[in-house]
């Protein structure tokens, strides 16, 4: 996939979560996609367990007062493997996140989240 398709995928995937968008969600992330988030103890695979999950933790975010949320540029680090740096500001506090997309076929299929000390 080339990086500016890259790009554009991963733009609607954050659109469509911030804007809580269930159905735009699903045309972004494969039905089997899995999501590994290491630093919060958590994970899940398949759109079904996973959308619910990226939309409660979305509406928890934007209950914050302040609450924002932006990425840098999309990095491609294989075919199929793209990086972006995600930043996250709520009740005062930053939290820098290293995110790994693997797409595969037009869609998301694996999601990993590490945070950055």
């Amino acid at each position: 996939m080339q990086l500016d398709q890259a790009s554009a995928l991963i733009g609607r995937l954050f659109t469509s979560v911030w804007n809580e968008d269930e159905e735009a969600i699903k045309d972004v992330l494969s039905p089997s996609c899995s999501c590994v988030m290491p630093d919060a103890g958590r994970s899940w695979k398949g759109t079904e367990k996973g959308i619910p999950i990226l939309l409660r933790q979305v509406a928890m975010l934007k209950r914050q007062e302040g609450a924002s949320f932006n990425a840098e540029a999309v990095e491609k680090v294989s075919e199929t493997r793209f990086v972006v740096m995600e930043r996250m500001r709520y009740s005062g506090k930053f939290l820098e996140v290293k995110a790994v997309y693997d797409i595969q076929d037009g869609r998301i299929n694996c999601m990993s989240y590490v945070n950055v000390p």
